[in-house]
């Protein structure tokens, strides 16, 4: 499937360009980033995230214990434990819903853990440190007797498996739907963001002044190196 990301890309892209236009369009009146908020370390924040927690982010706070169940040795694979470590994941939810930087760990989270097939391997963990509580003879043998680190390695295997196909899906689709933020005029750049005419030179490249001639807003990150 990831060998065919291109093909099928460009097959579903086949109708985009009729909307070329309205898109470059909404590009300049939309705001890419959302002005920092200061945190609200407020009693009525603490009790919101406590209650949001389990609701809006079950498989986030399942996650975490789940994956702990399963590693730890078997002394340790017991309901008090897992507990405690349900306990500290709500706790790290419950602040993540008070601080925007915790906050976006849990996207994060969800982008690498709990979408496509990553998230199909995240369930089977859950189910399988579910069964190992629940004391089922086969689960509890298998992971009683395998190593933590062979434990570890197979999970780590099913997820960089599926975090390649997504990479390649996504880069795929944002090769099609990239060029679509441009005027028609641009759509062929010599590199992302620039239209041909756009080369390196001495001192400062043409691509500055091609995006001051334009009126292209350039905006800072709150990190190395800057977005148009």
């Amino acid at each position: 499937m990831a060998a065919l990301a291109f093909p099928l890309a460009a097959g579903y892209s086949g109708a985009w360009p009729t909307e070329r236009a309205l898109l470059a369009s909404l590009l300049a009146r939309t705001e890419l980033f959302d002005p920092p908020r200061p945190p609200e370390p407020k009693l009525r924040r603490l009790l919101h995230g406590l209650v949001n927690a389990p609701l809006y982010h079950p498989l986030h706070l399942l996650l975490l214990p789940a994956l702990l169940v399963v590693l730890v040795p078997r002394d340790y694979a017991q309901p008090t434990y897992a507990a405690l470590f349900l306990t500290a994941s709500w706790l790290i939810l419950t602040f993540a819903g008070m601080y925007d930087r915790l906050n976006l760990l849990v996207r994060v989270v969800k982008q690498m853990f709990l979408i496509g097939g990553q998230g199909l391997v995240s369930i089977a963990i859950i189910v399988l440190a579910v069964l190992r509580l629940a004391g089922v003879a086969y689960v509890s043998t298998l992971l009683d007797t395998a190593s933590a680190t062979v434990v570890l390695f197979y999970i780590s295997a099913a997820y960089s498996a599926f975090w390649l196909y997504e990479y390649w899906i996504n880069r795929a689709l944002a090769e099609r739907l990239l060029p679509l933020l441009m005027p028609q005029r641009h759509r062929a750049p010599a590199w992302p963001g620039c239209p041909t005419r756009c080369v390196r030179g001495g001192g400062q490249s043409r691509a500055g002044h091609w995006a001051r001639d334009r009126g292209v807003r350039r905006r800072p990150l709150r990190g190395h190196g800057r977005l148009p």
